[in-house]
């Protein structure tokens, strides 16, 4: 592997890109470190959540490595996420303040937020606009407060057989065909449906379509 991106970055310039790196092997750690050390006109990005006890990016600070330590968003930089994800140019008090309260920063939940907010029917949109119902729908109503919380609570709202198909996606990959679902979904009478079921999903924002070995995938 260290010839290969040799060989690649004398040709021209290489980016390598590792997300999630807290559970990479530690084979892949000393990959990454040779390439560092060997490897010129490369790029080398690692993302990760920091933890204690993990030590392996501290190796690669000490060749040289910069760390880049993100923040969570300020209110107007989540308000403005939150009129991009809505396609408003503006969101009520009300709606920024009930989400603000639990994203706490964090892009990915308010995203996720706002995603249960437009799945429950709790927005009114108006004159580009956008605002919370009145105050008697939104009793009973309580958005989840965990990421985890706010994804569970979205895909409970599939039908059985989208739930069911977008599980077998997640065992495939983050790449799969549309066959392979059809192929090894578990229930052998709804097989057919598979393409319908997995329409839903995208519709609700788990799924972009994309094609995956010249097959219509996702």
């Amino acid at each position: 592997l260290l010839n290969l991106f040799e060989d690649e970055s004398a040709k021209q310039p290489i980016v390598l890109i590792m997300d999630d790196a807290r559970w990479v092997d530690e084979f892949s750690w000393k990959l990454i470190e040779s390439l560092k050390q060997n490897v010129t006109h490369s790029l080398i990005v690692i993302s990760l959540q920091a933890s204690e006890g993990f030590s392996q990016t501290g190796h690669l600070k000490d060749l040289g490595a910069q760390t880049i330590e993100l923040k969570e968003l300020d209110d107007q930089s989540i308000e403005q996420l939150i009129c991009a994800k809505l396609g408003v140019t503006n969101i009520s008090r009300d709606v920024a303040s009930v989400v603000l309260g639990l994203a706490k920063g964090n892009p990915f939940f308010c995203l996720e937020l706002t995603e249960s907010l437009l799945d429950h029917e709790m927005l009114v949109f108006a004159n580009n606009s956008c605002s919370l119902v009145n105050d008697a729908a939104m009793k009973g109503f309580s958005l989840p407060e965990t990421v985890r919380a706010a994804i569970r609570s979205r895909i409970d709202r599939l039908g059985t057989g989208s739930q069911i198909s977008l599980k077998v996606g997640s065992v495939v990959g983050t790449r799969f065909s549309e066959r392979i679902i059809c192929n090894i979904y578990p229930i052998a009478k709804e097989r057919a449906m598979v393409p319908s079921f997995l329409q839903e999903v995208e519709q609700h924002g788990f799924l972009n379509e994309v094609t995956v070995d010249n097959l219509s995938g996702y």
